[in-house]
């Protein structure tokens, strides 16, 4: 639901068939449908429907609601018959983020003691080639852009959230009409902490990005959204010599990772359709279904209620409240 869609007429050689009365036909019923599902139309149902503030009651057409509920029907079937079911989040598949998982998996650094994730962005919502409901949605950025973080923190570090502590607030300048940045301080099981800084607002149009893990043994950083992966090993006998506040020069080395290079968007999706074509072909469980996506989406949810409460939330309060303790089983 996240594009607009346009079809056209091919030959069994591949090439384009100028069909002109077929292709306004063609043209025509998918008008109908990008005004219904579109995220690049402002005036969608679905764009209209990311943009209501009542919690209670939303107002949708016939088509919109046999959509909503045909999609319940496919979850429901999916758990009844054990079919595969994935949402596909950004980020895991890159070669970077499958680096980060296997040093954490095979505890190479020993463990987290502590993380930050810094992604400051200026994304001006105003731009053609955005879809325009997050101009007026609630929690743009949470929603929209931080889930796929937060997703990223969960799957790479192999371990759930206990709690959160989050704010949100929209910068005096910003194009969008609610909280564009979001920081939030998250407690993980295995008693490390990270801490997240998102936005969409920013005094500077150039896109700044870091992710730094910090092991017993090491740490890693990433200074570029789909590469630049550096790793640090740690010298306890380093901490005892020279000066208190040491420069790049005196501290250990910063060593590059070198990785095949991504392409932004695609190699990463590569991996997710991969992963769901191997758990067909192997009848293997899915490590990003559904039942995944759903573990993120709480996550998410709690950090919205922790920003509404302006207090500490804890997950296992939000999953209970859903009635979705199942899931983590």
């Amino acid at each position: 639901m996240g594009t607009t869609y346009s079809i056209s007429i091919v030959n069994d050689s591949g090439a384009i068939v100028d069909n002109e009365k077929f292709q306004l036909q063609v043209d025509s019923l998918l008008n109908e449908f990008n005004l219904i599902v579109s995220t690049y139309i402002e005036e969608s149902e679905i764009s209209r429907f990311n943009c209501n503030r009542d919690v209670q009651t939303i107002s949708v057409s016939d088509t919109f609601y046999k959509l909503v509920e045909k999609s319940i029907q496919l979850y429901k079937a999916s758990l009844t018959y054990k079919l595969k079911l994935m949402v596909g989040m950004n980020f895991g598949y890159l070669s970077t983020s499958q680096y980060i998982r296997k040093v954490v998996s095979k505890s190479e650094l020993g463990p987290i003691g502590y993380a930050n994730f810094n992604y400051i962005r200026n994304r001006n919502g105003n731009r053609k080639d955005l879809n325009k409901y997050p101009l007026k949605m609630n929690h743009p950025m949470m929603l929209e852009q931080s889930i796929h973080h937060l997703d990223l923190l969960r799957y790479c570090y192999m371990n759930e959230v206990k709690s959160v502590q989050a704010a949100s607030w929209r910068t005096d300048w910003s194009t969008y009409e609610n909280d564009c940045c979001v920081s939030v301080i998250l407690n993980f099981h295995n008693k490390f902490v990270v801490n997240y800084l998102g936005t969409w607002t920013s005094g500077w149009n150039r896109f700044c990005f870091q992710w730094r893990t910090d092991f017993r043994d090491g740490v890693l950083i990433q200074n570029e959204q789909f590469s630049d992966l550096f790793i640090v090993n740690y010298q306890k006998s380093l901490s005892l010599i020279g000066n208190n506040f040491k420069s790049s020069n005196e501290a250990e080395s910063l060593n590059s990772i070198t990785l095949d290079k991504d392409k932004p968007f695609i190699d990463d999706t590569n991996g997710l359709l991969n992963e769901f074509i191997s758990s067909i072909r192997y009848d293997k469980d899915l490590e990003t279904g559904v039942r995944d996506y759903l573990k993120t989406f709480i996550l998410v949810i709690a950090c919205i209620q922790s920003c509404d409460k302006k207090s500490t939330v804890n997950l296992a309060d939000v999953y209970k409240k859903y009635s979705l303790q199942e899931i983590l089983e």
